[in-house]
């Protein structure tokens, strides 16, 4: 499945395995990148969001029924892309967030990827694909650690499983949780033209 990128949109890592350390929902974690990463979302959070995100929304595909297992750490956005092998293009805007902290989760269970119908381009000699639904075993979320916001979900392809045994494994939350609150939208005050000044002969 190609990376499916969200709200902007959006492997190998030897990673030392650290703990997330979390005050008032605020985590300060230094990754093996050696950069300082700093997130409003805990842990406990960032698992809830990214069950949320993980479902499967009748479009491109999702999780079906609940993992079995749950991974991941905070890191740098352009280490979570290397992470799943899909490193970002310097020529794109998306570079200019590579060191953006965010919270890489993965998840391990049933899931199922939707290829749409396609009904091909004779002139591109480009077929036709009726559709098809594809299963997979491990899934993908990366999510803003500042804003818990989702950033993009992968569906990892069957036999193609990637290791995550560089990544804590992250319980579920049995409790309440509170997820962040998103800052309302100020509004925009339209600002009277000045009046030009009064021409003297």
């Amino acid at each position: 499945m190609p990376f499916q990128s969200k709200s902007l949109q959006l492997k190998i890592v030897i990673g030392i395995m650290l703990g997330v350390v979390a005050v008032a929902f605020a985590a300060i974690v230094r990754t093996d990148t050696g950069i300082a990463q700093t997130s409003n979302i805990s842990a406990d959070q960032a698992v809830v969001l990214a069950l949320s995100y993980a479902k499967d929304n009748g479009l491109w595909g999702g999780m079906v029924g609940q993992p079995t297992e749950i991974r991941g750490r905070i890191m740098p956005f352009g280490q979570a892309r290397q992470f799943l092998l899909s490193p970002i293009d310097p020529n794109t805007v998306m570079y200019t967030m590579r060191d953006n902290p965010v919270w890489l989760i993965m998840l391990r269970g049933n899931f199922i990827g939707h290829i749409q119908a396609f009904p091909g381009l004779p002139s591109k000699n480009l077929p036709s694909n009726p559709g098809r639904d594809d299963l997979h075993s491990q899934m993908a979320v990366i999510i803003d650690a500042n804003t818990g916001d989702g950033i993009a979900d992968v569906l990892v392809p069957l036999g193609k499983e990637l290791s995550v045994i560089s990544l804590p494994v992250l319980n579920r939350p049995t409790g309440s949780i509170s997820l962040p609150t998103r800052l309302p939208i100020v509004p925009v005050t339209p600002v009277a033209p000045a009046t030009p000044a009064p021409l003297h002969p």
